[in-house]
């Protein structure tokens, strides 16, 4: 999974965003994969708990993309 990586501890799921450089900021892959990551987690019935966390002393900065912003589905309006 781009952007972020899944543990297994017993009955604990540790998904972690796994993007430092970027202060784990959620682009449109990483939000693909944590939606991944999540169904799975609910899939398997021997799971009781998921822990999100950040990679590099940073939990999550915001919805991070680059390039013009009508280019991301969830860039806001443009403003005139």
């Amino acid at each position: 999974m781009t952007g972020v990586t899944l543990t297994v501890d017993g009955p604990v799921s540790i998904v972690t965003l796994s993007r430092p450089e970027r202060h784990n900021a959620v682009d449109l892959e990483t939000a693909q994969a944590l939606y991944a990551a999540f169904k799975a987690f609910d899939a398997d019935e021997t799971l009781a708990v998921a822990v999100l966390t950040g990679a590099g002393g940073h939990f999550c900065a915001a919805i991070g993309w680059r390039g013009p912003a009508t280019s991301h589905p969830w860039a806001p309006p443009a403003l005139s």
